[in-house]
């Protein structure tokens, strides 16, 4: 991690802060968690977002943030101005991790997506999940229009999975199968603080959730489609 600060022409006092993480993954990773929920987003590196005095961006495995100290336009302009030759002079570039990448679209929230490589992150985002989110390689949450969270959990190997899977569905507050369904579920496993049914279904080396005020039935459907489109994205890839 390197910092400086820089003064304007005006006066105006702006930090800039550089880290560098393992993988370009890593840095995409704390980008969803130190972007605000209300920000826009920005032509800047893989992926940039301002949001008030902040801009945050990443590229490779490079985390950008610029805080504009003096809460004015000028510093505004100035903070974007270092954060292009930052940007410029970092050569790397990737694309936004797999699943994420995988993540159905329609009427997706893009400012609400966040993507974990470890429990830490769950326990911030969805503490419910967190012992669940023990031994993942990768997660993402993300919100939807239709007022429903989906969240995926991805494990080294789908042996993994069903031990989590099993393990999870006997610790969890309440958990209630489909009739007839199978051990991978789906399950209503909990409910959040704010009575939002929690139903998780697992599947080859993931488990997949989707969070909302629905039913079994409608939870069902829900995370068959989920998983059908995240699959046939990633059959795509392997083309």
């Amino acid at each position: 991690m390197i910092v400086q600060d820089y003064k304007n022409g005006a006066a105006n006092r702006i930090s800039l802060e550089i880290f560098e993480m393992q993988s370009s993954a890593g840095a995409y990773g704390m980008f969803t968690f130190k972007k605000g929920p209300h920000g826009e987003a920005i032509d800047l590196g893989d992926i940039g977002q301002t949001d008030d005095y902040y801009l945050n961006f990443c590229k490779g495995s490079y985390l950008v943030t610029i805080t504009s100290l003096d809460q004015t336009e000028t510093a505004a302009e100035g903070g974007l101005a270092i954060g292009r030759a930052v940007g410029s002079l970092i050569r790397e570039t990737e694309a936004e991790p797999g699943l994420v990448a995988r993540l159905p679209r329609e009427a997706l929230r893009p400012q609400s997506i966040k993507y974990f490589r470890g429990r830490l992150g769950v326990s911030n985002s969805l503490p419910i999940l967190a012992k669940a989110a023990g031994g993942i390689t990768e997660g993402v949450k993300a919100d939807y229009d239709s007022g429903r969270t989906i969240c995926v959990f991805r494990y080294p190997d789908k042996e993994l999975a069903r031990r989590i899977w099993t393990e999870a569905r006997t610790a969890f507050p309440e958990t209630q199968s489909a009739s007839g369904a199978a051990a991978g579920g789906p399950a209503l496993v909990a409910r959040d603080e704010k009575g939002h049914s929690i139903f998780a279904r697992q599947e080859e080396d993931s488990i997949y959730y989707v969070i909302g005020r629905l039913d079994l039935a409608e939870a069902g459907d829900a995370l068959a489609r989920v998983i059908e489109e995240m699959n046939a994205f990633r059959e795509k890839e392997r083309e």
